[in-house]
């Protein structure tokens, strides 16, 4: 698929190959703050796990199920 991209990109004018680019690009960055609001509750829920265990003097672990800091609780069977 690189390869024909390459092939593809060298034989067709410079504009629209860089009209395309940025199509691509400005979809990869919609995907990537669509992620990044969808999962930034998470992300902030899991930092404020990690500062009340370090401020507890404690070795800082993460867990999923009954963590007051997370929206909702983890799926644990996700990965095998």
């Amino acid at each position: 698929m690189a390869l024909a991209a390459v092939a593809i990109g060298s034989a067709v004018a410079l504009e629209p190959v860089w009209a395309l680019a940025d199509v691509a690009m400005a979809l990869m960055a919609l995907v990537n703050l669509t992620a990044i609001l969808l999962l930034g509750r998470w992300a902030f829920g899991t930092l404020a796990d990690f500062e009340s265990a370090a401020r507890a003097g404690r070795e800082p672990a993460f867990t999923a199920t009954g963590n007051p800091h997370l929206p909702r609780p983890l799926p644990t069977d996700v990965w095998p």
